[in-house]
């Protein structure tokens, strides 16, 4: 059976929800394409549009399933009763590409923890999970740093939409604080020297970040 895991990025906010921007499926199908190659790094395909009924049914915009070496995608923005149109905010086009790319990758993390997961023998992975490597929030913050380390490869104009997930993570850490993943993204932006090594698999470099900037909360 496959493992659905209801995106990282489902903080339900009120502000700004009028103004949000909508991607267009040419938008998801350009974004997904973005991820190809991080996906390729990882050793996993990347497919979407297969789940969107069960994005719908889960209320929620994204979700990602792993599932024979192939993570599938789906989107539906808007559910029944919960309004999830924050996670598109206004942003002119290069930026918009940059942030749907960005949500993408969060995504893909998700999956590659999933692949990595399955791949463990049943007593190593008993043994993070008594590590409490298998919390919600640990698992959200190697999302939200890929989120990040996406948008810092892409050059300057990617760190104040790093700001800006930091700042809606922030906003909503009282109410589900398994995605308050502020302070790793911040640690991200401030650590980008000395380099992570280049030479470790997408995942692996993830995990590199995660290991040097988690924080745990009380």
């Amino acid at each position: 059976m496959k493992a659905f895991h209801l995106s990282g990025l489902l903080l339900l906010a009120a502000a700004g929800v009028s103004s949000a921007q909508m991607p267009t499926g040419d938008e998801l199908i350009r974004a997904t394409a973005s991820a190809q190659a991080s996906a390729r790094a990882a050793g996993l395909q990347l497919r979407s549009g297969s789940l969107w009924l069960t994005a719908l049914q889960a209320r929620t915009p994204m979700v990602v399933a792993y599932g024979a070496g192939v993570c599938h995608l789906g989107y539906a923005a808007y559910t029944p009763g919960r309004d999830y149109r924050w996670l598109f905010p206004p942003l002119p086009p290069p930026q918009r590409e940059l942030w749907l790319s960005a949500v993408v990758h969060h995504e893909l993390a998700h999956c590659a923890e999933q692949a990595s997961a399955a791949d463990r023998q049943p007593d190593a992975r008993q043994d993070a999970l008594a590590e409490g490597i298998g919390s919600a929030r640990w698992r959200e913050v190697l999302a939200d740093l890929a989120f990040a380390v996406h948008l810092d490869s892409q050059g300057a104009g990617g760190e104040p939409l790093i700001r800006q997930l930091a700042a809606l993570r922030a906003a909503h850490r009282d109410r589900d604080p398994a995605h308050d993943t502020k302070a790793e993204l911040l640690c991200c932006l401030a650590s980008r020297k000395p380099e992570i090594r280049n030479d470790l698999d997408w995942l692996e470099m993830l995990k590199t970040w995660r290991a040097r900037c988690f924080e745990t909360r009380g």
